[in-house]
């Protein structure tokens, strides 16, 4: 974040408030206060402003709202402490969790002022600490129940998912389980098959990796590479026209 703030012209930066006692942080913190006191940047700390809008587009359709679980609950542990981002165009909507975990989780099903309930609802939900068993209960998948899931994580064995092993397997069975209850109460000509192929999924009970078909809905980076979404403002598909901006 220290290269990013030197680097290119930041309008607004957004954190969860939580401070650290390290160099790295004590630089990134100096560069951020000189920046926010010279005018030249705008700050929100999710802890004190957790439902704050951001602007940042020119189309009115566009909005982009923090929710920020730490703000609302007691949560100790620094993942549930996520800055979690919701972006809505026209009818359309978008959920980051960060690497949010099981608590943090609980509070957006739970813990969220009944005007903002709705957005925990959302098309594509962008899955949580890259498919680690910790997030992504099934009340949460549940609650949030998109038509399409990404898992943004590394290769099978390499860097360092050679010590965190994401995807994990338990957690593409949830999504799994998800979507197909969501294709079955689809009319027969409108079901869907499943994307070719298997991913690799790490299974901690027997602490192995194995292969894990996945169902239509389902997207993961070490299977697909870069995965783009577009919407038109009514609907979300993964296959973008090749004229979408």
């Amino acid at each position: 974040m220290l290269w990013v703030l030197e680097t290119f012209d930041v309008e607004t930066y957004v954190d969860n408030g939580q401070k650290y006692d390290s160099a790295t942080f004590g630089k990134l913190n100096q560069k951020r206060r000189q920046q926010v006191e010279a005018g030249e940047l705008a700050y929100v700390n999710g802890k004190e402003e957790p439902f704050a809008e951001l602007d940042f587009c020119p189309n009115p359709l566009v909005h982009v709202q923090i929710l920020v679980p730490w703000a609302l609950q007691s949560l100790s542990d620094t993942n549930d402490r996520s800055v979690v981002v919701h972006l809505a165009y026209g009818n359309t909507s978008f959920l980051f969790v960060g690497d949010a975990e099981a608590h943090a989780e609980e509070v957006l099903l739970n813990g969220l002022p009944a005007d903002q309930r709705e957005k925990v609802n959302v098309n594509v939900l962008k899955v949580g600490h890259h498919g680690s068993d910790t997030s992504s209960t099934m009340e949460f998948v549940m609650g949030v129940s998109p038509s399409l899931a990404v898992v943004s994580s590394g290769r099978k064995g390499v860097g360092t998912n050679t010590r965190y092993k994401h995807p994990r397997l338990s957690t593409l069975q949830t999504y799994a389980t998800w979507f197909r209850n969501l294709d079955r109460d689809k009319p027969a000509d409108e079901q869907e098959h499943p994307p070719d192929g298997r991913v690799w999924a790490f299974n901690a009970n027997k602490a192995r990796w194995s292969r894990h078909r996945r169902r239509v809905g389902l997207w993961l980076t070490p299977k697909d590479g870069t995965v783009i979404v577009c919407s038109d403002g009514t609907s979300v598909t993964r296959d973008c026209p090749s004229n979408t901006n």
